[in-house]
């Protein structure tokens, strides 16, 4: 059966942030559309590039997470097999569907729906065009001069590595959730 509510969180991490960097990871966690973002499945996996990093920052924030390391022996050498693997978790998890997807993350809409859509046609056509983009409504958040302590949106937290990420965008999504209803 096909589950029709789900919600895709993406991360990447990329070779930098010019558009001709390359997808180096992904990771996903699929969850259900209750104010809980009950999960349903989580996915990772590496890709490897001959690219180099594009800069110094870029080459120190990979090392120090650990994923140069884990670029030594990549999950997948090609971004077409790869996407085709998130397709199979996502029809595995949540079943097949020629319906758009709703999608998430922090930045998603800017930052990784550029590499998405120009690498990963058959997911980009999967997706909604609009996004729960966290990062968003933390900035919107400041903006309302909205007193908040959770530190899920915390960038200095972030440990740059996909999943680890993802996981952490959810969590803030669910913070939000709660701190919303609480308005009411």
């Amino acid at each position: 059966m096909v589950q029709t509510n789900a919600i895709l969180w993406i991360d990447l991490e990329t070779t930098g942030s010019s558009d001709d960097a390359d997808i180096i990871e992904f990771g996903a966690v699929l969850t259900d559309q209750s104010p809980k973002l009950q999960q349903l499945g989580v996915y990772a996996s590496t890709l490897g590039t001959e690219k180099p990093y594009e800069a110094p920052i870029v080459t120190e924030m990979h090392e120090k997470s650990g994923l140069t390391e884990s670029l030594a022996s990549p999950d997948f050498n090609n971004v077409e097999d790869l996407e085709k693997d998130i397709l199979k978790w996502i029809n595995d998890t949540v079943g097949y569907s020629t319906e758009h997807m709703p999608w998430g993350g922090s930045g998603v809409g800017h930052f990784d729906s550029k590499y998405i859509k120009r690498d990963m046609p058959y997911l980009s056509k999967r997706l909604t065009y609009w996004v729960y983009d966290v990062g968003v409504l933390r900035r919107m958040l400041k903006l309302a001069e909205v007193k908040y302590t959770s530190d899920s949106g915390n960038s200095t937290t972030k440990s740059h590595r996909a999943l680890a990420d993802v996981l952490q965008h959810v969590q803030e999504a669910r913070d939000y959730l709660q701190l919303l209803k609480g308005l009411k």
